[in-house]
């Protein structure tokens, strides 16, 4: 099993098996007690030697199953039975294939053939033909394959043997594949699948659809690709097959992990996890166990990776396939090494490396000595670091190796600037471009690019460094459009993007070229952004068209003035775009990690909600929307609550975040009207409530709106033209949620004290209902004139069918914050054991599906109402239905209480059926809630952020 899995359907080998079924065995009519006295029959005594090697081969025993061939073609060699000597050498020709002995089995084979020949066999020359084509395949001789199969393919159709001539389309469709013909292979692969269908073969149905699958693949058609293999699917949970069933999943998650889709990936190697459980295959189970960490891996959650790595190396161990085992903790290695754990990093290099040795593993010991100079350079050692990957470098050259020599040359490369020697680390880097350009590697070479780029950056050649870094960026960027690449595109190459990108924009600043500097900023927030939705929700975000724009469109935009921040690790950088008539650019030093605090400061302060007081007049009421916290029981629980972090320091975080971040740029903005484009910890900070010297809130300044990147202004002003001009909302809360079955998580109780608590979980029918978010949506639906869909109403089926026409669209309701998903009324509402989440749950990818139109969409969920803040997630949230479709999302950071809630809505929502923009009515509610007596605390009007375009309704008459 190789660190990356692939499980290959097996395809139409019947044929070279064949002739063990083929004509009726004579011994099989001898009369049992009459053999010894026929002994001497020479005829007879051959028979049963076949007889014997039959039995031989079916057992497995095939040395065992030679000799008594080789006794057989003797006699019918010294009798001159030229019909069985062929039967005997096409037999022996079969056996030594499955030996592995291929030469052999074709020297038995050519004899088999010339003797069919020679007697008019053609249904023998047939299968001769096959079973050669099969050999040829075996030694990697395509083309001599291509020819016998071909010919196997003519005399089955001359015979009109339709079996055989679905194996040898089988046969011709597996070599074209190979000879790289893709399209011929799928037209030899469909007529296997029609005959297959006409004979009622299932298992050979079966293999067709793998077989096109992969050939779809290979054209790196996965959508087509995938469809084979759900048939295939189909079929084999049809016949009842678990094995084949098996391997239809493991094939459907390869297939998805060629898409970059490791999330649906994951949920199919489960399933094959699950019957090679069942089926207590401990093989099969490592195999899915290391799929499963590849993926986890890939979507960069490493811990997890780690745990189902775990479960490879304990099947591995089980199984003492000592080869595994080693490639167990290879995956381990470089997983701990994504979490920084280097210590345990090394260990299993370490252990890694014992077992390549011991197995005269060359390849699996190259790779752990490169794995133990990475963990040794992550720790400082970078000489013992530099041995060891001189030591991987040695026996890469000595395998003659050029990928893993490349990357030997490109570590010893890293290891030397580390070193300070950065003149030694350049001439390492060269060669490891060298080499990545000689295999046609562009990911290797576009790293390459990459660390050269960084190397003339600390010798201080920043042209160098420049052309260097834009040459990295044109080769990542053609990875990750080119679907035949796409599957290199995973975590580690978005970071070395992200990497690129970062410094080449710093070093433009460094050489005085501010607009171009911005320009590349914006390109590499888009990709962070492209690569964020569809990592994590499983979309292709709507929002980029740098690629396809003329760069200076956003930079000449119709916009209010646009504030846009790039953070680094040391620097806040501000340009400012006054409606396209001129572009500031200014500095401020900040410590990225001081920043970040003073924005979790700043959270924590606004969050620290009324839910902890006692007053009850000041307490208000807070309705749990977080469909996170039902599966754990404990956090229903107050007393086993924790307070938000408190602020550090003695000043107001919101003053100390405002003068880094609002100071800088405030001689700039002219206006009462600003968009930012927020980067780094600054896309969860509460900007509203930003508070400068003279005790003024940035909201009272300027209505403030945030945006994704400058791009999106390009594809929103396009949305904004040619949409329907009438308006419709759609209003959703409170749906009903008796039937969904939902297993909460709590803590055990402690019987004994020195016992260890453990997790227990208690599966509970019927969730609990939200007035407050029905009454919110009943508000609204006064002021739009609207009915809204509530209860057992506001079913998944109905929202989907309703939300494509909706311009407007509210939804109070719980949300899962991990992952955007809305919980709504199932689509039945009967009480049902197979009720599965895909009926109740509203997901990022099903809006994608219906193309949402909307041009505002409101989310009053996923608030647990337990003073947490969940602004990260909400704003990725926001910025995913962005991608979905929605032009502009409004949202809150934290949860306020109900009553807050309906107050600022009917402010917003009053101004808004008014047909001022969706920014001046939140900006207009913030001002009422700032002088009312009972909600003028920052707390309750500051959370509610809105991000996207500026648009506005007319309900009543057309809109603009």
């Amino acid at each position: 099993m190789s660190d990356t899995t692939t499980a290959v359907e097996a395809t139409d080998f019947q044929e070279i098996e064949s002739e063990y079924g083929t004509g009726e065995d004579k011994a099989a009519n001898v009369n049992e007690k009459n053999w010894e006295e026929e002994f001497h029959d020479k005829a007879l005594e051959g028979h049963l030697y076949r007889r014997t090697a039959i039995k031989s081969f079916n057992e497995g025993d095939f040395q065992e199953a030679i000799r008594w061939h080789e006794l057989h073609l003797k006699i019918t060699e010294e009798i001159a039975d030229r019909t069985g000597e062929g039967l005997a050498c096409g037999s022996l020709g079969i056996t030594f294939f499955h030996l592995g002995d291929l030469k052999e089995a074709i020297n038995y084979l050519e004899r088999h053939l010339a003797i069919c020949k020679e007697l008019g066999d053609r249904a023998g020359e047939g299968r001769a033909y096959s079973n050669l084509g099969s050999a040829f395949y075996g030694l990697n001789d395509f083309i001599n394959a291509k020819v016998y199969h071909q010919l196997h393919l003519d005399i089955t159709k001359q015979l009109g043997d339709k079996k055989g001539e679905k194996s040898a389309c089988a046969n011709l469709g597996r070599v074209y594949v190979r000879l790289r013909d893709f399209n011929k292979a799928i037209e030899y692969h469909r007529l296997h699948l029609i005959i297959a269908k006409k004979l009622g073969d299932r298992t050979g149905e079966v293999n067709a659809y793998a077989n096109l699958a992969f050939a779809y693949a290979s054209l790196c058609n996965f959508r087509r690709s995938i469809q084979y293999h759900n048939l295939h699917l189909s079929v084999v949970q049809e016949i009842g097959d678990k094995v084949k069933e098996e391997v239809a999943y493991s094939n459907l998650g390869m297939a998805y992990r060629n898409l970059g889709d490791f999330r649906t990936a994951v949920g199919y190697h489960q399933q094959q996890l699950e019957i090679a459980k069942d089926r207590r295959d401990r093989h099969s189970e490592a195999d899915a166990c290391a799929s499963l960490g590849h993926c986890y891996r890939s979507l960069g959650d490493y811990r997890t990776a780690v745990k189902y790595y775990d479960l490879y190396l304990s099947a591995a161990k089980e199984t003492g396939d000592r080869k595994v085992e080693g490639r167990a903790y290879a995956s381990l290695s470089t997983s701990y090494c994504f979490l920084r754990d280097f210590e345990r990093a090394l260990y299993c290099s370490q252990l890694h490396l014992v077992i390549t040795q011991e197995v005269g593993d060359r390849t699996g010991e190259g790779q752990a000595y490169g794995s133990l100079g990475d963990a040794y350079h992550f720790l400082g050692n970078f000489e013992t670091a530099a041995q060891c990957h001189q030591q991987a470098l040695s026996i890469s050259k000595e395998l003659q190796d050029k990928a893993a020599e490349g990357h030997g040359y490109q570590s010893l490369g890293r290891d030397f600037c580390r070193q300070g020697n950065f003149k030694k680390g350049l001439e390492y880097h060269l060669l490891h471009l060298s080499t990545a350009k000689m295999t046609g590697d562009q990911a290797e070479e576009g790293i390459g690019y990459n660390h050269l780029g960084n190397t003339h950056y600390f010798l201080g050649d920043l042209s160098r460094a420049e052309e260097s870094y834009k040459l990295s960026a044109k080769l990542f960027d053609g990875i990750k459009n080119n679907p035949q690449l796409k599957e290199h595109w995973q975590i580690s190459l978005r970071n070395y993007q992200k990497d690129n990108y970062n410094a080449l924009w710093k070093v433009l600043l460094q050489q005085g070229n501010v607009k171009e500097a911005l320009l590349t900023a914006e390109r590499e927030r888009e990709q962070a952004l492209e690569d964020l939705i569809e990592w994590e929700y499983g979309i292709t975000s709507n929002q980029t068209v740098f690629r396809e724009a003329n760069e200076n469109e956003f930079l000449n935009a119709s916009s209010p003035q646009i504030v846009f921040i790039a953070v680094d690790q040391n620097a806040i950088n501000f340009w400012v775009l006054d409606k396209g008539n001129s572009l500031y650019y200014e500095q401020k030093e900040i410590d990225q990690r001081y920043l970040k605090d003073c924005v979790d400061a700043s959270l924590a302060s606004l969050s620290q909600n009324d839910y902890y007081r006692t007053g009850e007049e000041e307490s208000g009421s807070y309705e749990d929307r977080s469909f996170d916290a039902l599966v754990n029981a404990e956090t229903r629980d107050k007393s086993n609550m924790k307070r938000p972090a408190p602020v550090s320091g003695t000043e107001d975080p919101l003053r100390v975040l405002d003068d880094m971040v609002i100071s800088p740029m405030a001689n700039k903005i002219q206006g009462d009207e600003v968009v930012v484009v927020p980067d780094g910890p600054l896309l969860y900070a509460p900007f509203a409530a930003l508070l400068d010297r003279h005790s003024k809130f940035f909201s009272e300044m300027s209505t403030v709106r945030i945006i994704p990147t400058l791009s999106s202004l390009t594809v929103m002003e396009q949305c904004s033209e040619g949409r329907r001009r009438t308006d419709v909302a759609l209003l959703v809360g409170d749906p009903w949620l008796g039937s969904i079955r939902v297993e909460k998580k709590g803590k055990k109780k402690d019987k004994k004290k020195k016992k260890r608590k453990g997790n227990k979980k208690v599966e509970v029918t019927g969730l609990p209902q939200l007035p407050a978010a029905k009454t919110e949506i009943e508000l609204i639906g006064m002021i739009l004139n609207t009915k809204p869909l509530s209860g057992r109403d506001a079913t998944k089926q109905e929202v989907l069918g309703r939300i494509r026409s909706a311009t407007l669209v509210h939804i109070a309701a719980r949300g899962k914050v991990e992952t955007g998903e809305i919980v709504l009324s199932p689509n039945t509402t009967h009480f049902s054991e197979t009720l599965k989440e895909e009926d109740y749950l509203l997901t990022i990818r099903d809006l994608k599906d219906v193309e949402l139109q909307a041009k505002l969409v409101v989310l009053s969920c996923y608030h647990s109402g337990r003073g947490e803040v969940r602004s990260e997630g909400v704003v990725n949230i926001a910025r995913a239905f962005l991608s979905a479709g929605a032009r502009s999302v409004l949202v809150s950071l934290w949860g306020i209480c109900n009553e807050a809630t309906q107050e600022l809505m009917r402010n917003f929502y009053n101004n808004l059926v008014e047909g001022l923009s969706a920014s001046r009515c939140l900006s207009m509610a913030m001002k009422v809630m700032r002088e009312s007596d009972r909600f003028s605390d920052v707390k309750h009007w500051a959370p509610f952020v809105l991000i996207g375009d500026d648009v506005t309704f007319n309900f009543y008459r057309d809109a603009r």
